[in-house]
């Protein structure tokens, strides 16, 4: 068996070996312009390789890590027509004098990403190079001069990331220098003369340096500069001065206000990228040397407003880019996003096509009086987050969006605080319980809780709500089961508004003073609630329609309402009911028809009714069923039966001056005929119903 293992192995080496060959062979055979000879695990080339392929313009020898030029100094490769060379990420450490000689018309060296510390002076003196990329090496200077003046066509060098970079020393052939980029070369200083050396200068990047100030006149001798890019450099203002300069980028420099200096000696600007910086306030005149400024960025900042009267300084201005600051709705705001939707300054924004992050969308378009809250103004992702009484008027929509374990948001007693159409309260997919009582909510529309599949309950008290017509405003809230609207202005809701849904338990609707029902239709169709609360409402009758589409309710309380009466039938379809509160009402009866189905009551409050009168002759039969039903079923509001009790004693107390004359009633009057006469018969019939009472209660 051993001989068998040995045999595999030693054919798997075979098949890797050839495999290895074979794809080596492969890219020293690529002789089609352009050549590709990245990643084959070149060491070495032969100078003449590719002598006899004259039509050769570019080579790529990229990702080679064990690569290097010849450690003798020689030219590493002939070709007469060669333009483009890169080798990135491959081991070169060294460049010699003769290392490029054989390469004439080489026009183009990219060596980023290796390990060079050092260049000669005289590197390039057989070249007509114009492209220089040694970007992420390890060079400070080039050489102990650091002059690379042979390079008499060079047009553009980028030296990024080599750590310590010298560019205020560096001695180049500036003839026709154009394009200089140095990203992350620590550079802290930038000096006038340098690049006042530079007539030709058309670009310059400084990427992610520490340069902390730029003096007034560094750049005002390039009069062919157009580009300028400063990024994430710690800036603490702008100031300097060039008439040509078209393009300034400045993402990212802490800059915190721009005031009437910052571009004043900047008049050609068409483009600013001022992205992700911290400006807070940008002064009305910012922009009033600018007339020629197309597009302005100024997404990621941290603006509570901008001024409109920018808008009027630069009329060239077609792209305007505000997204993802923290603009407050106000009077301005809401002219500002008007005026940006109906110019349609939009164009490549941060938020793309998101239009959740559009601040002409979200913000209301109403001048409020508060606190508009990013999520950065907001408290960190909670079960429970409060931010009551703190002059809220707006939210963003987003601001919990990632927030997973959000149960609770409280925002009480933010006055001026409302819903508005089109503008989604929040998204969250684990938000229970929202509040919001003693705030300025108007009106609630379809759009407003869409985005919280899981709310379960809804607290509005106090608030200014007058309608709830449309069936679609919980359509997405199929868990709701607990709606406190009490304390608002409601005077008409749809009856189907809740139709669909499957757990709802409880509606309070109290103190709504000019709420009422319906006498040809049901208040709701609701088929699972079990408590309605709608006390000191504007209700002045229950029908037969009335509760007849909320056969679960467990709870009914209609107290404190200017009823007057309740139709036999009106709880029929309410078998399972416990509670009725009907206290404090203008009945004058209460049908005893309407509650005898009603097997499972257990509590009837009548107290405070005045109006009703048990010695009505009129409802005396009722009256009678109504006492004995009440007594045995024990139907009693505190503990014990008050209604008749005090019916009873305010009938005591209405006849007691009359007691002395108490035995002229007992003596019916009689006519000639001896039958009573027609002005006894009501008061005897009274007096018999009472005394009646009276002795059972005894």
């Amino acid at each position: 068996m051993l001989w068998i293992y040995l045999t595999c192995v030693i054919c798997f080496h075979i098949h890797q070996s050839r495999a290895l060959i074979t794809s080596e062979n492969d890219c020293f055979n690529r002789f089609i312009d352009p050549i590709d000879m990245k990643n084959c695990n070149i060491t070495s080339l032969h100078p003449n390789h590719f002598t006899d392929h004259s039509r050769i313009t570019t080579l790529d020898m990229s990702d080679n890590p064990d690569f290097d030029f010849p450690s003798n100094g020689t030219a590493f490769l002939y070709h007469d027509r060669l333009r483009y060379y890169r080798c990135e990420s491959c081991g070169i450490t060294t460049i010699y004098e003769q290392t490029f000689a054989g390469l004439p018309q080489l026009k183009l060296l990219n060596l980023r990403s290796n390990h060079i510390k050092v260049i000669p002076a005289e590197a390039f003196t057989h070249n007509r190079l114009q492209f220089l990329i040694v970007a992420n090496n390890q060079i400070e200077t080039f050489n102990e001069q650091h002059k690379l003046d042979s390079m008499q066509h060079l047009l553009q060098l980028d030296a990024s990331e080599n750590q310590g970079f010298q560019l205020n020393k560096l001695s180049i052939a500036l003839s026709n220098f154009e394009y200089i980029v140095c990203s992350e070369c620590k550079i802290s200083i930038v000096q006038e003369q340098w690049f006042a050396q530079i007539t030709r200068l058309r670009k310059v990047i400084l990427e992610n340096n520490d340069i902390r100030v730029i003096p007034r006149n560094c750049f005002s001798g390039n009069n062919r500069l157009t580009y300028l890019n400063l990024n994430y450099n710690p800036l603490q203002r702008f100031g300097f001065a060039n008439e040509r300069i078209e393009t300034l980028s400045c993402i990212g420099c802490n800059l915190t206000h721009l005031d009437d200096d910052s571009f004043k000696h900047l008049p050609g600007l068409r483009v600013l990228e001022l992205q992700n910086n911290s400006i807070k306030s940008v002064d009305p005149q910012t922009y009033m040397s600018n007339s020629w400024l197309h597009s302005l960025y100024l997404d990621n900042n941290e603006l509570t407003s901008f001024p409109i009267e920018i808008l009027k300084l630069t009329p060239a201005l077609k792209v305007l880019c505000l997204d993802n600051n923290f603009l407050q709705s106000n009077k301005n705001i809401s002219v500002l996003s008007n005026l940006y939707k109906a110019l349609e300054f939009r164009d490549n924004c941060a938020a793309g096509l998101n239009q959740l992050h559009h601040f002409e969308h979200f913000l209301p378009s109403t001048n409020l009086v508060g606190k508009s809250l990013y999520e950065k103004d907001l408290p960190q992702c909670n079960e429970l987050v409060n931010i009551s009484n703190r002059q809220v008027v707006f939210i963003h929509p987003l601001a919990y969006n990632n927030c997973h374990s959000l149960n609770t948001l409280e925002m009480n007693g933010n006055s001026n605080f409302s819903f508005y159409r089109n503008h989604p309260l929040l998204y969250s997919k684990s938000l229970e319980v929202y509040s919001c009582t003693h705030c300025g909510i108007r009106a609630i529309f379809e759009d407003t809780f869409q985005h919280l599949p899981q709310l379960r309950k809804l607290l509005l008290q106090h608030n200014y709500l007058l309608k709830l017509t449309s069936v679609d405003l919980f359509t997405l809230n199929s868990q709701l089961s607990i709606i406190e609207l009490d304390y608002n202005h409601l005077r008409q809701l749809s009856v189907n508004l809740l139709e669909s849904h499957k757990n709802v338990s409880t509606l309070n609707f109290n103190h709504n003073s000019m709420l009422s029902f319906s006498s040809e239709a049901s208040f709701l169709v609701q088929q699972i609630a079990t408590n309605f609360q709608a006390a000191y409402c504007a209700i002045d009758h229950i029908t037969e329609l009335s509760f007849r589409a909320m056969p679960s309710l467990l709870e009914i309380d209609v107290s404190n309402n200017p009823i007057t009466s309740i139709d036999p039938g009106a709880f029929e379809r309410n078998r399972q009911l416990r509670i009725l509160k009907l206290s404090n009402t203008h009945l004058r009866v209460l049908p005893v028809a309407s509650i005898a189905p009603l097997g499972h009551l257990k509590v009837l409050c009548l107290d405070s009714i005045q109006r009703y009168v048990i010695g009505d002759p009129l409802y005396s039969g009722n009256n009678a069923k109504l006492r004995d039903l009440i007594m045995t079923k024990k139907l009693y509001c505190n503990g014990r039966e008050l209604f008749f009790a005090s019916q009873l004693a305010q009938e005591r107390s209405q006849m007691a001056p009359e007691k002395p004359q108490l035995a002229r009633y007992r003596q019916p009057i009689l006519r000639s005929s001896g039958s009573i006469s027609d002005g006894s018969i009501v008061t005897t019939a009274m007096l018999s119903v009472f005394i009646s009472l009276r002795f059972k209660f005894l």
